[in-house]
């Protein structure tokens, strides 16, 4: 469980608890003496927490580099970012959860974290952020298109990984809106049996994003 309380978030789980201040930059978790139970699981909150009011986003996403420049790919539960991360010829950042920090443009950075991949491709560094791509399954061959502004919000703020809060989700949306504003959003629709990346290099090349 992972609430908001006297501005703090608070996890509660039958083998730990944490309390974390993300504006204060503090925090606690407490164990039962021997359990290694729970680290991960608060450091990942505390940054999901802090990085809103630092003008960044926490994504659930994966996050490749691609010619020098970052690239996220979300989607819903079985989209493919693990599939796509994992048969990456490029640099992977992450396959669970990437952070995206302020600067003009936004840039990428891998946060430590990930999902069914064992983080032995993790990149180090930041990487200027060219896009962000939904993705779909089900074409043989791929195709983009384009997000509106309002679509391309509405399906980003389904993997904003911000705990309750509204200070919190206050700053994560102001950001969101620059976000959308200043980078392409796009819907990549694929399969595992066509890997996309000679189209996917080709997209990023007229993909210039705000400064």
């Amino acid at each position: 469980m992972i609430d908001w309380t006297d501005g703090r978030v608070r996890i509660g789980h039958a083998r730990f608890v944490a309390e974390l201040d993300p504006a204060g930059l503090s925090g606690s978790l407490y164990r039962a003496p021997g359990r290694a139970s729970g680290l991960e699981v608060a450091l990942r909150a505390a940054l999901c927490s802090r990085l809103p009011l630092d003008g960044g986003l926490p994504l659930h996403a994966a996050g490749l580099v691609v010619d020098g420049r970052g690239v996220v790919f979300f989607g819903p539960s079985g989209a493919g970012k693990s599939t796509l991360a994992g048969v990456s010829p490029h640099p992977v950042l992450s396959d669970e959860l990437v952070a995206v920090v302020p600067g003009r443009p936004f840039s990428l950075t891998a946060t430590g974290f990930w999902g069914t991949l064992d983080g032995g491709r993790s990149h180090p560094g930041s990487w200027p952020l060219a896009a962000l791509v939904e993705l779909g399954k089900g074409r043989p061959e791929p195709r983009f298109e384009r997000l509106g502004t309002r679509e391309a919000l509405v399906r980003l703020v389904g993997v904003l990984m911000v705990p309750p809060g509204p200070p919190l989700w206050e700053a994560a949306l102001a950001t969101l809106g620059r976000l959308v504003r200043d980078t392409p959003v796009e819907r990549l629709a694929w399969s595992p049996v066509r890997p996309p990346w000679p189209e996917i290099r080709a997209r990023l090349s007229g993909m210039t994003p705000s400064v």
